[in-house]
C-alpha cells in the first residue's frame, strides 16, 4: 500500500474520500501529500510503499493518520523507541498537541524521560499490579525507578 493511501485509510468513509461506495483515489493522494508535508514525513516519493519508510518517518506517518481523525483517546506504546532525535521530538510534539486539544493520552513507555516529559499523571505497574500513582510534579526518575522495582511507597 502506498504511503498516500495508508494516510487516507481512516477517512475512507468520509467525503471527499468516497462517494457512496466508491473511493476517490485523487482525494487520498491529496490528503496523503498534505499530511506528508504537515508532519514532515521525509523520503516519500509518489507511490512509495509505506513499508519502505524509515522507522522515524513510519512513526510520524502512523501518528499523522491517527491524530487527523481527532480521537478522544490516543494509546501510544513506546512511541519514540529507536527513533533519532529529530523524529523523537516530532512525535513527542504531536502527542503534546493532542493533549492540548483535549485528547486523553494513554502512554506506555519504559523511557523515564519520555514519561516525565509527556505525562500529567503516572501509574506504575509491577508484576501486573499497580504499585504507585504520582502526578508529574511529584514524579522523579528515582521515585519511578523504585516503583518500577516493586517498592510500593516509591521511596517515601
Amino acid at each position: 500500500m502506498t504511503t498516500e493511501d495508508n494516510l487516507g485509510l481512516k477517512a475512507f468513509r468520509e467525503a471527499p474520500y468516497s462517494k457512496g461506495r466508491q473511493l476517490v483515489p485523487a482525494a487520498f493522494k491529496t490528503r496523503g501529500k498534505d499530511l506528508i508535508a504537515q508532519y514532515d514525513i521525509r523520503g516519500v516519493v509518489p507511490g512509495l510503499p509505506i513499508r519502505l519508510l524509515s522507522g522515524g518517518n513510519l512513526q510520524k506517518a502512523l501518528l499523522a493518520r491517527e491524530v487527523e481523525m481527532q480521537p478522544k483517546i490516543l494509546i501510544a506504546r513506546s512511541p519514540t523507541r529507536g527513533l533519532d532525535v529529530g523524529a523523537t521530538e516530532a512525535v513527542r510534539n504531536s502527542i503534546l498537541r493532542e493533549r492540548q486539544r483535549g485528547t486523553g493520552i494513554l502512554l506506555m513507555s519504559e523511557d523515564l524521560d519520555e514519561l516525565l516529559a509527556l505525562s500529567d499523571r503516572l501509574i506504575v505497574l509491577y508484576e501486573g499490579e499497580i504499585v504507585g500513582e504520582l502526578t508529574a510534579r511529584m514524579a522523579t526518575a528515582e521515585r519511578l525507578g523504585l516503583l518500577m522495582a516493586g517498592q510500593k511507597d516509591g521511596g517515601n
